[in-house]
C-alpha cells in the first residue's frame, strides 16, 4: 500500500511539472484593451507579441501616457463629431508599438508614411463641456538601429515645402560637405549644423531650411529641415521625425515636443539630433510619433499640432 501511494504521488508530481512547463512555454499575446478602447481591425495588427519583439532586439520596455482635452466652445449640443490625433509610429529602427489604449473608443488610421492616427467618434458633447482623452502606449525600444523595410526611399530625397533644395547657399554648403562615403558626409553635415546654428528657443511657426541657412539660427524644427536638406542634396535619404525624448517611462508634455532627423545610411535609419548631441547612436530615448512631410501624408500632420477636429472644439494636449 505504501509503495502504491508513492507511485500515485510521483505520478501527480510529474503531471504537475509537465503542465507547468507547457504553460510557461505558451506565447503571450496582446489584445486590444476591453471596455471603451479598440484597435481598428481594418488596419495592420499592432505588431508582434512581446516574445517576437525581443527576438528582433527591441529589448527595452517603455510606457508613455498623455492626455488631450476637447472643449465645446459653443452653447449648442454637438452631435456626431470626430477628433483625430497622433500616436507613436508602429515601427521605426529603434521602437515598436506593442499596445495602444485609451479611455474612449477609437480606431487607428495609417497614412502612406506609416503615421498612425487615432480617430475618436463622439456621439454628443454638451455646451461648453470638456472631454478628457487619456492615452497609454506600451513600446519596446532598441539601443541600436535595427533593419527596417520602409519601401522606396525616393520620397526622402525629393524637394518639398521648407526643405528648399533649390536654395543656392544650401546647395553650396552641401557640396562642400560631401565626403568619400555616406557616413563621412553625414558626419560632416551633422558637425556643420551643430557648429554653425544657434538655438533660438521655440518658434511658433515652421520656417524651414532657407530661414536656418540665412539667419544661422532656429529651433529644433529649423535644425532638422536644414540638416535633412543638406543630406538630400548629397543623395542621402533623410526624414524629419516628430516626437519626444525621454530616457524612461514618462507622461508626455507639449513643451517637450521635439524634431530630429533620421538618415538612411548603412542599410538602416540612423538618428541624428544635433541639439541632443546624438549622431548615429540610440539611447532608446527618441520616441517618434510621426514623420513630417512627404506625399501621401494626412495634411494636418505636417504641422506641429498634429490634431484635427470639428472647428467648434478646442483641443489641447495637457
Amino acid at each position: 500500500m505504501r509503495s502504491m501511494n508513492y507511485k500515485i504521488i510521483f505520478s501527480a508530481t510529474l503531471l504537475l511539472a509537465v503542465s507547468l512547463m507547457l504553460w510557461m512555454n505558451q506565447k503571450p499575446e496582446f489584445a486590444p484593451q476591453s471596455g471603451n478602447s479598440e484597435v481598428n481591425s481594418e488596419t495592420t495588427p499592432l505588431i508582434e507579441s512581446p516574445a517576437e519583439v525581443r527576438e528582433a532586439a527591441y529589448t527595452i520596455p517603455r510606457t508613455l501616457r498623455y492626455r488631450f482635452l476637447a472643449t465645446n466652445r459653443t452653447g449648442e449640443m454637438l452631435e456626431k463629431v470626430k477628433l483625430t490625433m497622433f500616436s507613436p509610429l508602429a515601427a521605426t529602427a529603434t521602437q515598436k508599438t506593442v499596445k495602444l489604449s485609451a479611455n474612449e473608443t477609437f480606431k487607428v488610421i495609417e497614412d502612406a508614411l506609416g503615421n498612425r492616427i487615432m480617430e475618436f467618434a463622439i456621439d454628443r458633447v454638451p455646451p461648453y463641456a470638456t472631454m478628457v482623452f487619456n492615452i497609454e502606449t506600451q513600446l519596446m525600444m532598441a539601443d541600436k538601429p535595427q533593419p527596417l523595410t520602409t519601401g522606396s526611399n525616393d520620397i526622402y530625397l525629393q524637394n518639398g515645402p521648407l526643405y528648399d533644395l533649390d536654395n543656392e547657399e544650401i546647395i553650396m554648403v552641401a557640396n562642400k560637405l560631401r565626403s568619400q562615403n555616406e557616413a563621412g558626409t553625414a558626419r560632416a553635415i551633422y558637425d556643420w549644423v551643430k557648429n554653425n546654428l544657434d538655438y533660438s528657443g521655440y518658434i511658433a511657426s515652421d520656417r524651414g531650411a532657407s530661414y536656418a541657412i540665412l539667419t544661422k539660427q532656429g529651433d529644433c524644427t529649423e535644425y532638422a529641415y536644414l540638416l535633412a536638406a543638406l543630406a538630400r542634396i548629397n543623395n542621402i535619404p533623410a526624414r524629419i521625425m516628430a516626437g519626444f525624448v525621454y530616457a524612461n517611462n514618462a507622461i508626455l508634455r507639449p513643451y517637450d515636443y521635439h524634431n530630429w532627423v533620421e538618415l538612411y545610411v548603412d542599410d538602416s535609419w540612423q538618428i541624428v539630433d544635433p541639439l541632443n548631441d546624438v549622431f548615429f547612436e540610440s539611447k532608446a530615448s527618441h520616441v517618434a510619433l510621426r514623420v513630417l512631410g512627404g506625399k501621401g501624408q494626412l495634411s494636418y500632420l505636417g504641422s506641429q499640432k498634429g490634431i484635427e477636429s470639428d472647428p467648434r472644439l478646442e483641443v489641447k494636449m495637457q
